[in-house]
C-alpha cells in the first residue's frame, strides 16, 4: 500500500470510528443517510430519488439513485472535504464520504459512485463517468465510459451511490419493514414540507417500497392532530429568522394517536420523544432533548411527556447555527446556537410553560419552572428506631446505615437513596395536589419543580424503587384518595393532609428490611 493509501485509509477508519449523536434513535448508517439525499435534492436538483436496499444472501447494497442534473465539477466530490462553500445544505464535503464509512468501515469495500449530465441548449447527454472505490480522493480520476453502449442508465442526466455492506449496521431492525419505515420516519422528520414538494423519495427494502407523494412531514401530522384536538399549540411565534412552535399532545399516551404510530421514535408521549427539532431553511440538524437543553436540569422528567417542539431558521446562513459535518447536530460552543438555547428557555419561562399531567382538573401547562432554593424541610422522618436497634438512625444528612444482619455486624451500605411526598394547591380546583417520588439526589429533583410545590416528607432508604410501589398500591386502594386522571401514576388529591403523610410513614416503615 502506498503512502497516499495509507493515508486515506486511516481517514477512511477514523471516520467510520467517529461516534455519530442520537444512536439511541436510530443506527448510524441511517442517521447519517440524508447526507447523500441532500446532495441529490440541493446540488442536483433532482425531483426524483430512489432509496434502495437490497439483501441477497451475504451481499446487501445500498443504492442512491436520482433524476437531477449531475456534477459540473468533481473535485469537491473527491476532496475529503470543503471548507468554503456556502449553501447551508453543503457547507462541508465531509459528509457524503462519512455516510460511506458508516455504511461499511473496510477502506476497500466494493463501492462507486456515478453521473451524467446532460447539456441544457443542446439538450444533450453526456458521458457516463464512474469514480470506484477504495478512495484516493483527486489522487484518481473518475473513468468516462467512452463506448457508453449504455443509453439507460441515468438518462437523461443524474446522479448515483452504490455500496456493499454487512446487514449487522442496523442492529436491531430485522426486518424489510422496520428498515423501510425507519427510513421513512427520517425523511419525514428531515425535510419540510417545501422539500417533499419538490422531491418524490421512493425507499425500496427488497420487494416492498413506498412513495413519498402521500407523506405528511413530522410538523404537518402534529397540525392535524391539533384539528382532532388531540394536541395543542403552547407557543407559535417567528423572532427575527427563527421560528419555534411547541405543541402539546394532551391525550392519553397509551391511547392511539396518529403520530404515535406514524413516528414511533419521534412521536410517542414519553421523555425519549419530547424533543425540539431544529432546522436550517427546512432541513432538520438536529432533534434535542427538551430536558437536556433547554431546561438547565440534570435528567429528564416525565412532566416534559407530550411536548414536542420545532425551530426552523431562515435567511443568512451567517445568522444560523453552525452544524456539525454529518448534520446530525450542532457545534454545542457555536454562539448562535448557544443563544437560540437561551431564547427557548427564555421564552419557556416568559409563557410560564411547563406540562403537568392533569388533565381532568383543568391544569395543562400554567406551573412555574423557575429555579428554586434549597427547599425547607417542614418533616424529615427516617427510619424505623427498633428496640434492637438493629438499624443506625440517620440525623442530619448521612451517608450510611448499618444492618448488622448482613453478613457481618461491620457491614455498611451507602444509603443515598430518597422518597418524598411533596404537594402543591391547584389554582383551578384549590384542591391539595400530591405527588410521590423517589431519586438518587433529591436536592437536584427538586429543582424540578417550581416554588409552588412544598415539601412535606424526606426519607433515606435502602430500596426507594420498593418504598414507592407499596405507597402507590395504597394510595389506590385508600378511598380518602384520588388519584388524577392521565397517565402519570403519581399525581394525587385528598383533603387530609395528615391521613395521606400518615400512609406514607407507614408504609416506610414496614417496608424497612429487618
Amino acid at each position: 500500500m502506498s503512502s497516499k493509501e495509507e493515508h486515506y485509509n486511516a481517514q477512511w477508519r477514523a471516520s467510520a470510528h467517529e461516534a455519530v449523536p442520537y444512536t439511541q434513535d436510530y443506527p448510524e448508517c441511517l442517521l447519517v443517510l440524508p447526507e447523500l439525499l441532500d446532495g441529490s435534492i440541493a446540488q442536483g436538483n433532482a425531483s426524483r430519488v430512489n432509496i434502495r436496499i437490497d439483501f441477497n444472501g451475504n451481499k446487501c447494497s445500498l443504492k442512491v439513485t436520482d433524476n437531477g442534473i449531475g456534477i459540473k465539477s468533481y473535485t469537491r466530490l473527491l476532496s475529503w472535504a470543503s471548507k468554503n462553500n456556502q449553501n447551508t445544505h453543503h457547507r462541508y464535503g465531509h459528509g457524503s464520504k462519512k455516510c460511506l464509512t458508516k455504511w461499511n468501515k473496510n477502506y476497500n469495500a466494493t463501492w462507486y459512485v456515478r453521473w451524467r449530465q446532460c447539456c441544457p441548449i443542446k439538450k444533450i447527454s453526456g458521458l457516463l463517468t464512474t469514480y470506484k472505490g477504495p478512495f484516493l480522493g483527486l489522487e484518481k480520476d473518475p473513468i468516462e465510459d467512452e463506448e457508453d453502449n449504455d443509453q439507460e442508465t441515468l438518462m437523461p442526466s443524474g446522479f448515483e451511490w452504490y455500496i456493499e455492506f454487512d446487514k449487522e449496521i442496523f442492529g436491531n431492525l430485522k426486518t424489510d419493514q422496520a428498515i423501510l419505515y425507519a427510513i421513512k420516519e427520517i425523511i419525514r422528520t428531515r425535510y419540510s414540507r417545501k422539500f417533499l414538494n419538490k422531491t418524490e423519495f421512493i425507499v425500496h427494502v427488497n420487494n416492498i417500497y413506498e412513495s413519498s407523494k402521500d407523506w405528511l412531514t413530522f410538523q404537518e401530522t402534529l397540525e392535524e392532530e391539533v384539528k382532532n384536538n388531540n394536541c395543542k399549540v403552547l407557543y407559535r411565534n417567528t423572532k427575527d429568522n427563527m421560528t419555534y412552535t411547541l405543541y402539546y399532545i394532551n391525550v392519553d399516551g397509551r391511547s392511539d394517536f396518529i403520530p404515535k404510530k406514524e413516528f414511533p421514535t419521534y412521536g410517542l408521549k414519553n421523555m425519549n420523544s419530547s424533543r425540539i427539532h431544529m432546522s436550517l431553511d427546512g432541513r432538520t440538524i438536529e432533534i434535542a432533548e427538551i430536558w437536556k437543553y433547554f431546561t438547565g436540569l440534570e435528567n429528564n422528567h416525565n412532566d416534559f411527556n407530550g411536548l414536542i417542539g420545532f425551530v426552523n431558521f431562515e435567511g443568512d446562513y451567517t445568522m444560523m447555527p453552525t452544524p456539525c459535518t454529518t448534520k446530525v447536530s450542532f457545534y454545542e460552543n457555536c454562539e448562535i446556537f448557544i443563544k437560540c438555547k437561551e431564547e427557548i428557555i427564555k421564552i419557556h419561562q416568559d409563557n410560564n410553560i411547563r406540562v403537568v399531567i392533569r388533565d381532568k382538573i383543568g391544569i395543562l401547562a400554567p406551573l412555574e419552572r423557575k429555579p428554586i432554593e434549597k427547599p425547607i424541610l417542614q418533616s424529615l422522618a427516617i427510619v424505623k428506631e427498633p428496640s434492637e436497634k438493629k438499624i443506625k438512625k440517620i440525623v442530619s444528612k448521612p451517608k450510611e446505615t448499618v444492618v448488622p444482619e448482613m453478613k457481618n455486624k461491620d457491614t455498611v451500605i451507602e444509603c443515598t437513596n430518597y422518597i418524598y411526598l411533596i404537594f402543591s394547591i391547584d389554582p383551578e380546583t384549590k384542591n391539595n395536589c400530591y405527588k410521590i417520588g423517589c431519586s438518587t439526589n433529591f436536592d437536584r429533583r427538586m429543582k424540578d419543580y417550581g416554588p409552588t410545590w412544598k415539601v412535606l416528607i424526606v426519607i433515606y432508604t435502602i430500596d426507594h424503587i420498593t418504598a414507592e410501589k407499596r405507597i402507590l398500591k395504597k394510595f389506590k386502594k385508600d378511598k380518602k384518595i384520588k388519584k388524577l386522571d392521565g397517565p402519570e401514576k403519581e399525581y394525587f388529591i385528598c383533603d387530609d393532609m395528615k391521613h395521606i403523610m400518615h400512609i406514607v410513614m407507614n408504609e416506610l416503615l414496614e417496608s424497612i428490611p429487618l
